[in-house]
């Protein structure tokens, strides 16, 4: 028959646990006491707790009760909920604060090769492999998912084959994508057509007169509109032929003198012709 403590007895259990069956386990869970004469109230789940005199009784066991838990002992630990470690689509970061990660908590990743400041509105392996040829008054959208999270100052754009000529207006702008697929103007260059995509194959850097803040996670699109007579060809992923399914990928608003304040869903065209913008910060 299992020994209650004596006065003066130190408890070597190390906060075992008991069952509420006559049973008490130690940390490894092998039984340690069987038939033991339990107090009253120590039911399932709760925690022997020994005095300075080696008595046992009923509680709870605190977080300070338990060792700290690393990579590498076993111990308690504490769900990390800081928002500061939870990190954008493509980042994988373990935290700072010593807390463990959520499992459950998960980041895509993404095959953008991320720059290391700002991001690219397309996969930058694939988005510059192709040509866009703008129409004047004609806007072009090209749509994407935020990858992080800042406020814009610039964006690059590069031509191909065909330089900008008798262009009255050139702009770029950046536009916020609601539920559902309205638009917004949330920051944009100023009318650029005297210096901008004026010779073939070169980039240029443009500063956003207005920022533009994004959100990891928000959907976006890059509006770039020439008017004149002879608007540019700008580098872009090859023609998607599958541009019709959700969600869109890239569309065109027609009769633009500038860059409208807002477009409807219905005023967009989807069609598969998508400029590439780098983005920086």
């Amino acid at each position: 028959m299992a020994q209650n403590p004596t006065p003066g007895q130190v408890n070597n259990y190390g906060g075992a646990l008991q069952t509420g069956t006559g049973v008490i386990y130690d940390a490894l869970g092998r039984p340690v006491v069987v038939g033991a004469n339990m107090p009253a109230g120590a039911g399932a789940g709760k925690a022997l707790v020994s005095d300075a005199s080696g008595n046992l009784t009923p509680g709870t066991v605190g977080a300070a009760s338990l060792p700290a838990a690393t990579t590498t002992t076993q111990g308690a630990v504490i769900i990390d909920g800081t928002a500061a470690d939870i990190q954008p689509a493509g980042i994988q970061a373990a935290g700072s604060v010593g807390k463990v990660a959520d499992a459950g908590h998960v980041h895509p990743f993404t095959t953008a090769e991320a720059l290391t400041s700002g991001e690219s509105i397309y996969d930058r392996v694939a988005g510059g492999a192709s040509g866009s040829g703008l129409t004047s008054q004609l806007l072009l959208l090209s749509y994407w998912r935020a990858a992080t999270s800042g406020t814009a100052t610039s964006v690059k754009t590069i031509t191909t084959g065909t330089a900008a000529s008798g262009l009255t207006y050139a702009a770029i702008g950046f536009y916020s994508v609601d539920g559902s697929g309205n638009l917004t103007l949330a920051g944009n260059t100023d009318d650029l057509h005297a210096s901008l995509w004026i010779s073939s194959s070169t980039p240029y850097t443009s500063t956003l007169t207005t920022t533009f803040t994004r959100i990891a996670g928000n959907w976006y699109a890059m509006g770039v509109l020439a008017v004149g007579t002879t608007p540019p060809t700008l580098q872009g992923p090859p023609g998607n032929a599958f541009y019709e399914s959700a969600p869109i990928l890239a569309g065109t608003v027609s009769g633009q003198s500038t860059l409208p304040a807002s477009v409807a869903t219905a005023s967009v065209n989807p069609n598969y012709y998508m400029v590439q913008g780098l983005i920086s910060p």
